[in-house]
């Protein structure tokens, strides 16, 4: 088994729970609704995902709704910006990973748009604010 197996295996139920209630504290934007899609999630074994995003910004706070029910991340942003072309690189800024599945899918997302990422960067946005100046 290598270590990016290890890393997905790590990634429990229990743990995957942790992780999702720091990043309601970290960005304190909580909504009931969002937590417990996130948590259906958890439970069903797919990618979950928070976001950085406030309610000023109803289309970013919006797109885990559409991703914790499982839809592929690049439908749902072409979905919220349509007409806001723009617009959708940045989208994928304010979307949270929590577990690897997550993670994994937005490098995949970032890719589509020319950008390299590393998954152990973007589940660094669990516990760092990504809204903050480095």
């Amino acid at each position: 088994m290598n270590i990016h197996s290890q890393d997905y295996l790590a990634d429990t139920p229990m743990k995957v729970r942790r992780d999702l209630l720091a990043a309601v504290e970290l960005y304190r934007n909580e909504d009931t609704i969002m937590l417990e899609q996130a948590i259906e999630a958890i439970a069903s074994g797919r990618a979950v995902y928070w976001t950085a995003s406030g309610y000023s910004n109803a289309r970013a706070s919006d797109l885990p709704y559409e991703l914790n029910r499982g839809k592929p991340i690049l439908e749902a942003i072409d979905a919220a910006y349509a007409g806001r072309e723009f617009l959708r690189q940045q989208a994928l800024d304010t979307i949270v990973p929590i577990n690897r599945k997550a993670a994994n899918a937005l490098v995949l997302a970032y890719a589509k748009f020319g950008s390299w990422v590393d998954e152990d960067e973007l589940l660094e946005r669990r516990v760092r604010d990504v809204r903050r100046a480095a």
